[in-house]
């Protein structure tokens, strides 16, 4: 119900208990009902006219009321669109956010990926640090043992020049004292074969001192071939010593001392065992006990 009409109601229920006291008085006064009327009557317009006026400023109230009423439903519904608006933003951003949000797990995601692959990269990276400094330091190992090895064949080299040198000087009387070298050889085998101790018989009125070592090298190319033993001058060795050659237990041959170096001898060849090749590594001696 509006303003408008509950105001008229008042007015009628107003104009209701005006006739009722009208009537009252009416009844009240029958005497002097003429005069009491007029007096009711002029009242009655007062008041009429009194309420017409409360009735109008009433009546413009409610006009401007209801014009209140219009303007603040229009910004209800201008409020009421902003606030769909704003929820249709709002609902965008919430949808915007749930996209980053979403986003940002799989950038996450793949961050941690990155990171587990860069820690095993950088220990990969690690691992082949260590390794690099262990293969620098077996190159300079090898390069240390190449060097001694460049080494040891440029002094073998010296020595196979030397012994080669010596080999074109003794080629010339070699023919005429190897077969007396092989008579000797076999005079003394036999003398020891029927237990003669021929190894203590002096040699250039010297005796032979036992002496040991081994077979370091053999030149196969060179006629009657060449042995180089590890023992020298500084091992008391002197030219012209014989020394038996051995593998293990078994005979192999009979070598004699051309040229001395200090740690090292060169040899001639002077007989080898039927079937057998004097090799590296073979034992040589002066003395087999």
């Amino acid at each position: 119900m509006s303003l408008l009409a509950k105001i008229f109601i008042v007015f009628n229920a107003i104009l209701s208990l005006l006739f009722l006291g009208v009537q009252s008085t009416l009844f009240y006064h029958s005497n002097n009902w003429q005069e009491a009327y007029e007096r009711l009557s002029v009242k009655n317009r007062a008041v009429v006219a009194e309420l017409s006026d409360k009735i109008k400023v009433e009546q413009q109230k409610s006009t401007d009321l209801q014009n209140t009423i219009t303007a603040r439903d229009g910004e209800v519904n201008v409020a009421r669109t902003a606030t769909k608006n704003a929820e249709e933003r709002l609902q965008d951003a919430m949808n915007a956010l749930n996209d980053a949000k979403t986003k940002f797990q799989a950038l996450d995601t793949k961050f941690n990926v990155v990171m587990a692959g860069t820690q095993q990269k950088d220990q990969t990276i690690t691992e082949l640090n260590g390794r690099v400094k262990e293969l620098d330091a077996a190159r300079a190992d090898a390069l240390s043992k190449e060097e001694l090895a460049e080494a040891q064949v440029a002094r073998l080299s010296t020595i196979k020049t030397t012994l080669e040198k010596d080999l074109a000087e003794s080629r010339k009387d070699y023919t005429k004292t190897k077969q007396e070298l092989l008579d000797d050889g076999l005079v003394l085998d036999e003398l020891r074969r029927i237990g003669i101790p021929v190894d203590t018989i002096v040699i250039n009125h010297k005796p032979v001192p036992p002496i040991n070592g081994t077979v370091a090298g053999v030149d196969t190319k060179a006629q009657p071939e060449l042995v180089l033993i590890n023992v020298g001058k500084d091992d008391k060795v002197e030219r012209g010593y014989t020394f038996t050659v051995y593998r293990q237990s078994k005979f192999v041959g009979k070598i004699i001392v051309e040229k001395i170096m200090a740690d090292s001898a060169g040899c001639r060849v002077m007989l080898k065992a039927t079937g057998e090749n004097i090799m590296p590594g073979d034992s040589v001696a002066t003395r087999l006990d």
